[in-house]
């Protein structure tokens, strides 16, 4: 444990080291792709700072606004920093780009479940649905919002429908044993544990 520890603590130290570099080279040229992008992706993926990821995301766009991947990680920074209308904006920009694309369908449907615009929500559910109907995301898209309104029968009900189309999201196998263990459903508790442990 202290290994891993002392692991990250140096694999952070190295990061810093290299984030001060490209904001030198910045200083020197502003318009450095490579050095937006590393800095961007690096506060996206490493640190989780989403408030600065979407700073150097939107000083990155106007270079390579065809990148579907840079939009949706600047719309998911803004959204993740509060400002879930304009990351709507970019959801919607990816679309353009790549219509058969479903992570902007669902970053979309799962932003208005947000702001409680229902309607819209499901609009692109349903696009996403069309897009990947074989996919249990829409039906978890949908759960979600239904755990937002504190209505946890209805959205278990859907967590349950998700996993029987995809039995390896390990992910909702564990929420549904954690569930079920919580309630004393040792059945379906069980159910749920042997999918995560066979």
């Amino acid at each position: 444990e202290m290994s891993k520890t002392q692991n990250t603590n140096k694999k952070r130290v190295l990061m810093d080291k290299a984030l001060q570099a490209y904001r030198q080279s910045l200083s020197v040229y502003p318009k450095n792709k490579f050095c937006l992008n590393a800095l961007a992706y690096s506060y996206f993926t490493f640190y989780h700072d989403y408030i600065k990821a979407a700073k150097y995301y939107e000083l990155l766009f106007p270079m390579d606004s065809n990148n579907v991947e840079t939009i949706l990680n600047l719309g998911f920074s803004l959204e993740k920093s509060g400002k879930k209308e304009k990351a709507i904006f970019y959801y919607k920009q990816a679309i353009v780009l790549d219509s058969l694309n479903p992570k902007p369908y669902s970053l979309l449907a799962n932003a208005y479940y947000k702001l409680h615009d229902l309607k819209s929500g499901n609009f692109y559910n349903a696009k996403l649905q069309q897009i990947a109907p074989n996919s249990e995301i829409p039906i978890v898209n949908l759960a979600n919002y239904y755990i937002m309104l504190n209505d946890t029968e209805t959205a278990i009900m859907l967590y349950d429908s998700a996993a029987t189309i995809q039995p390896n999201n390990q992910q909702l196998n564990s929420l549904l044993y954690q569930y079920y263990w919580y309630k004393r459903d040792t059945s379906k508790a069980m159910f749920y544990y042997n999918r995560l442990y066979r």
